[in-house]
């Protein structure tokens, strides 16, 4: 969940499209599409009405697929290297799994794993069900794992009841397996980064692509962007960063978090910032826009810190 002070929060433009699924979306004033990033240029399309992909162009072949899901409309990313492939869910929220089935279908994809950027139940709601219903791990950072166990427990009773949600419970999964700082992982044919960025959480990461620098068509945009792509889940957005006054939140490690994320040699600011609520941005337009980061940026990197990548 977004940090909301008076200060820019990231917001949704539907774009005349109610659907609340995809649509466009806009960061520091420039439309910009969350959908679909693959190799092919093809025109928008839309899966037996309800998700709304928009395709772009890069140099390696990633694919991206990405809706809000639930009441929190949090996003929710399908990523794979081309049509036809193995994918990664990323952060499957509320209501999630009916969404990732259109897109496997339409898409001719095979799960192979579900990829917790961290454990709040919004981000968390649809793991077991995707887990189990296609027989694949999830990944999780250890220091959020107890939440999967009890999400409900580790959100605040006064929001679950103020959406209804006061009392649910949900079913962890059967295999989990740790995402360490630092590792390199190849999973769904993509190799990807992750870094531990606490302060949402205990244990938030965001994930980024390492296959070198893409170029990309954002839809009707037609803007050229070289970088990788990166997961950030609750750690940063478009003019905002997440909240820290949840149970297990803590601000100075969510200004190390961003500083060491701003700060980080291999994150040019082409990168494109995934996150998980609301538009997509650049890491380059956080960098020189977002107070929440220009602040961690001007602290720095704690000397504790210092020496990770």
């Amino acid at each position: 969940m977004p940090v909301r002070s008076g200060r820019p929060v990231a917001r949704h433009d539907a774009g005349g499209d109610s659907l609340g699924v995809v649509g466009r979306l806009r960061a520091g004033g420039a439309a910009i599409p969350q959908g679909v990033f693959s190799k092919r240029l093809v025109p928008p399309q839309r899966a037996s009405g309800r998700i709304s992909p928009v395709c772009c162009e890069y140099e390696v072949i990633v694919l991206v697929v990405g809706f809000p899901a639930g009441v929190f409309a949090t996003n929710c990313y399908v990523v794979a290297e081309a049509d036809g492939r193995p994918c990664l869910v990323i952060d499957p929220g509320q209501d999630a799994a009916a969404a990732v089935a259109e897109i496997v279908t339409a898409h001719r994809l095979r799960p192979v794993g579900v990829v917790l950027t961290h454990g709040h139940l919004d981000h968390t709601w649809t793991v077991y069900p995707l887990c189990s219903g296609y027989d694949v791990p999830a990944y999780l950072h250890p220091a959020d794992r107890y939440r999967l166990a009890d999400p409900a427990a580790t959100f605040p009773p006064d929001v679950l009841a103020a959406l209804g949600l006061l009392g649910v419970r949900l079913q962890e999964p059967d295999d989990v397996r740790p995402l360490a700082d630092d590792a390199e992982l190849e999973l769904a044919g993509l190799r990807l980064r992750v870094r531990h960025t606490p302060g949402h959480t205990e244990g938030s990461v965001v994930v980024q692509t390492v296959a070198g620098s893409t170029r990309l068509e954002l839809g009707a945009d037609r803007r050229q962007v070289e970088g990788p792509l990166m997961f950030s889940g609750d750690l940063l957005f478009a003019g905002s960063v997440g909240r820290t006054d949840l149970p297990g939140g803590d601000p100075e490690a969510m200004r190390a978090s961003l500083a060491r994320v701003a700060t980080a040699s291999d994150l040019p600011d082409e990168t494109v910032v995934c996150p998980g609520h609301g538009p997509l941005t650049t890491l380059g337009h956080e960098r020189a826009t977002n107070p929440f980061l220009r602040e961690a940026l001007a602290a720095g990197v704690p000397a504790a810190w210092r020496g990770r990548r």
